[in-house]
């Protein structure tokens, strides 16, 4: 179980397990930062992946001002132990937020949201990594005003489905992307 998209920069990451899912047996397996945990997914190998936002401070007086980072986090042993994988930005100081975790039809992981650019544009951001594991974005779309990449799911014939929101000059939408998986970062 993770928290919410949306969180303040006084919240905390959290990441709770239960064995079975009864009152009373739940633990926090991962709190390291401020900021809100999304989504969680994992990949063929059972590798645990969360997804959501850092914050970062960048004055606390007379207020506190920061921006939210992407930011994923993995655990291969079930939930014990974390490290980040991944850290996103589009732009210096603007906000990013991984919102869903799904997986490619090869088993790898996928990680979707949104990204704001230089001139505060929201791009729909799809983030995988490489064969060397190196992360990269694999869709950056923007159909003018703002885009956010919400669900990730793989078809029966092996494409990345990719849902959303964005919106145009005729107002806002529903969205859902087909990306080939011939692509990698």
């Amino acid at each position: 179980m993770v928290g919410g998209p949306y969180a303040s920069s006084s919240s905390l990451w959290m990441v709770r397990r239960s064995l079975n899912g009864e009152l009373g047996t739940w633990s926090t397996v991962d709190s390291p930062f401020a900021g809100g945990a999304a989504a969680v997914g994992s990949d063929s190998s059972g590798n645990i992946y969360v997804t959501g936002a850092k914050w970062i401070t960048t004055a606390t007086k007379p207020n506190i001002t920061g921006y939210w980072v992407w930011v994923t986090r993995e655990s291969s042993d079930g939930g014990n132990h974390w490290s980040t994988v991944d850290t996103f930005a589009a732009a210096q100081n603007k906000n990013s937020n991984g919102l869903g975790v799904g997986r490619d039809s090869s088993g790898n992981v996928v990680v979707v949201g949104y990204a704001y650019d230089a001139q505060a544009v929201r791009h729909w951001i799809v983030r995988t990594p490489g064969s060397s594991g190196v992360w990269g974005t694999i869709d950056d779309f923007h159909p003018g005003n703002s885009a956010s990449a919400l669900g990730v799911f793989t078809d029966a014939a092996g494409n990345l489905l990719v849902t959303g929101a964005a919106q145009d000059a005729t107002g806002s939408h529903w969205i859902v992307r087909r990306l080939a998986l011939t692509i990698a970062p």
